[in-house]
């Protein structure tokens, strides 16, 4: 729950520091099983993508106009999650990208 406006917080902070504390704190690196292979940090596919979905239902119980939903900042990392390779620095260089 420490994460519980992680979508409010994105829009507010950027991405790529909302995400940067997000990986940063221990219960949740080890919920998306984050560890280190070989020279990079890798994530869980399934565990990133549940943690994403439980954030957008928290989202959809904050009081705001529907185009401030989380939704399409959801789409962007999950998909943005596949085109890393669930590879945590790759994740941080398709988002700037996307910016």
């Amino acid at each position: 729950m420490h994460h519980e406006s992680f979508f409010s917080d994105c829009r507010e902070l950027g991405t790529s520091r909302c995400l940067t504390a997000l990986f940063s704190d221990q219960a949740a690196a080890a919920f998306i099983n984050l560890h280190e292979s070989g020279d990079a940090q890798w994530f869980n596919k399934e565990r990133f993508e549940l943690l994403l979905d439980w954030f957008l239902k928290l989202d959809a119980l904050q009081e705001r106009p529907a185009e401030q939903s989380g939704q399409a900042l959801h789409d962007l990392l999950k998909e943005g999650g596949a085109a890393a390779g669930y590879r945590l620095d790759q994740l941080m260089n398709v988002l700037q990208s996307a910016s």
